[in-house]
């Protein structure tokens, strides 16, 4: 299936692009077809980053498997994306959960009797707050799939996610960051979220 080919990195349309292979890859998943095998094709490490994403999205699709055996699928695409030190991962998952299927009228037409997966972060919240941990810890080495690549889209999406799926041992990091002249209020908001998460459930436990 040509849809779950890589998409060009000179791509201008970089949304559409990745939509029309996040689709694929559900299609492919809710008709219970076999994940085509494009690993020859996928050399540099940003190419397995993007792969994997598609491999991700198509085994959390495949619902006549039960939930323990998607996610044991997902495990081999996870380790693709947990290799920090290529730092391509942080930007190519913001850019599958940017997309985040807006054309929902063409979701709604895929067979199965359970909501289409959109996203995976719900799914593996701590596999996803390292990588964009280890984005934090090593902007510099960042980079993306596409031509067009932009390092404050990845700080941002990365102090968002820690905000909401991080924890105190971030803090320390997220102090670093609080004082960057773009990126250093969102680190301070983070760090304030995190700091009142333990009152808040302190709180919740109490009432």
């Amino acid at each position: 299936m040509r849809w779950t080919a890589l998409p060009p990195k000179k791509e201008v349309m970089m949304q559409d692009a990745v939509r029309t292979f996040q689709m694929a890859h559900a299609a492919l998943a809710r008709l219970h077809y076999p994940l085509p095998d494009r690993s020859a094709e996928a050399e540099p490490p940003a190419d397995q980053a993007f792969l994997a994403c598609g491999a991700i999205i198509y085994w959390l699709n495949r619902d006549d498997l039960s939930q323990a055996e998607r996610k044991l699928n997902c495990a081999g695409p996870l380790a693709v994306l947990s290799r920090h030190e290529y730092g391509v991962a942080a930007a190519v998952i913001g850019e599958f959960f940017r997309s985040n299927f807006e054309h929902i009228d063409r979701a709604e037409r895929l067979p199965g009797p359970e909501p289409l997966v959109t996203s995976f972060a719900r799914d593996f919240p701590d596999e996803i707050a390292a990588i964009y941990r280890a984005a934090l810890e090593q902007p510099t080495r960042q980079t993306g799939y596409f031509e067009f690549f932009r390092i404050d889209d990845v700080i941002e999406k990365a102090l968002a996610n820690l905000e909401h799926s991080g924890n105190a041992n971030d803090i320390q990091l997220l102090r670093a960051w609080s004082i960057h002249p773009r990126h250093g209020h969102l680190a301070v908001r983070a760090i304030k979220t995190l700091e009142d998460a333990p009152q808040q459930r302190q709180a919740d436990s109490g009432s």
